[in-house]
């Protein structure tokens, strides 16, 4: 799924990290295939996002929780809240937020529940406009 984001600036210290602002919550992400030209802040970009598991998926059956993307401190890995539907696979986070079926196989018995996964990054891929 192509979602849409405005570059709101690049960490100086860190290479490939960039922080955007999609759907009004602001997401500080990886570009692992770097990035091809010199976006310009405030402007919209088409791009892809991933959710990166590095080891095990946690994941936790949650009631009354807030939907979203919180960034743990000041790392790379998310909390993402939300009601899972398997089915299409996505999580809903306050917009419809896509998984890649490796994650998928293991969040079945989590179905149109409320969850918390944590990811140890998310993957942003800058798309041609």
């Amino acid at each position: 799924m192509t979602y849409y984001a405005k570059v709101k600036g690049f960490n100086p210290h860190v290479e490939q990290e960039v922080i955007l602002d999609l759907n009004g919550i602001e997401l500080t992400g990886f570009m692992p295939f770097g990035i091809s030209f010199e976006p310009l802040k405030e402007k919209l970009y088409p791009i892809n996002i991933s959710l990166v598991v590095l080891d095990e998926l946690e994941v936790n059956e949650q009631q009354g929780l807030e939907k979203g993307l919180f960034r743990i401190e000041k790392s790379f890995s998310y909390f993402i809240n939300g009601h899972l539907s398997c089915e299409e696979r996505m999580i809903n986070v306050g917009f419809d937020l896509n998984l890649e079926e490796d994650i998928i196989e293991d969040l079945w018995p989590y179905n149109n529940k409320t969850i918390q996964l944590q990811v140890d990054r998310i993957n942003i891929e800058f798309l041609e406009d």
